[in-house]
């Protein structure tokens, strides 16, 4: 007698079309995830994140999806469901920033990545969460960053949505951990991408680094996978730098 193997898993990435987004998407891929690749605009980006799974030897698609919009995060998790049936991990990395400082910052730029982030984070909780407790699995990893609690001048929105994404983050551990779903926080460190201008960073004493290298984008990635995949860890922040906060 014949029985099927298991389904393999599924995951869902935001801001996947390229960088941090595109590393992590491929490091699920690598381990035998099936891959939503979600995008706002870039949809040459998304379409290469697939590709690059597909060469990996995994099976993936693109999504187009603003994640400010509600309908559309609903509708693009209906889709993955109508696609593969299940949902076994959401990766919340969609983000944008607009550098000003707060005297000189429109509403428009605060309301636009306040939006993307913070905002377009809670929308994906509320879609892949009604899932997940339906299936009685599932876990979720924030993308965070250290600007979410030291501040960074000229980054207000920024700090206050990843700021934001924490105490969200705190409080769904505290609401979902009777479903047994998980969720945790990766502070990723400082990358040289399209969202930090390609800049290095420029963190002053005594919050720089301490070692003379940062994490790669193929390490965080690793690890959000590996932490996605810990059965018994909920709520947690995990800095994958070396810059040092005071107690």
């Amino acid at each position: 007698m014949h029985t099927r193997p298991p389904a393999k898993p599924v995951v869902l990435v935001t801001g996947s079309s390229r960088g941090l987004g595109r590393a992590i998407a491929a490091a699920f891929g690598s381990h035998g995830y099936r891959v939503a690749a979600n995008y706002r605009m870039d949809t040459v980006g998304a379409l290469e994140t697939a590709q690059t799974i597909e060469i990996l030897g995994g099976e993936a698609f693109a999504q187009q999806a603003d994640v400010r919009d509600a309908k559309a995060v609903h509708a693009m998790v209906s889709t993955i469901m109508d696609r593969w049936g299940r949902l076994d991990v959401l990766v919340c990395n969609a983000g944008v920033t607009a550098d000003d400082l707060v005297v000189r910052l429109s509403e428009e730029s605060w309301n636009s990545v306040l939006g993307t982030i913070l905002t377009g984070t809670f929308h994906c909780l509320q879609a892949a969460g009604t899932v997940m407790q339906q299936q009685g699995r599932g876990a979720v990893v924030l993308i965070g960053s250290l600007a979410g609690i030291q501040g960074r001048p000229g980054q207000a929105p920024y700090a206050a949505a990843k700021a934001g994404m924490l105490g969200l983050m705190h409080t769904v551990a505290r609401e979902w951990g009777r479903y047994g779903l998980r969720i945790n926080t990766v502070l990723p460190g400082w990358h040289a991408t399209v969202l930090t201008h390609y800049q290095e960073d420029s963190t002053p004493p005594p919050f720089a680094p301490v070692l003379d290298t940062g994490t790669t984008m193929e390490a965080v990635a690793q690890f959000v996978w590996a932490l996605a995949n810990m059965p018994d860890v909920s709520g947690q922040v995990f800095s994958l730098d070396s810059r040092i906060l005071p107690l």
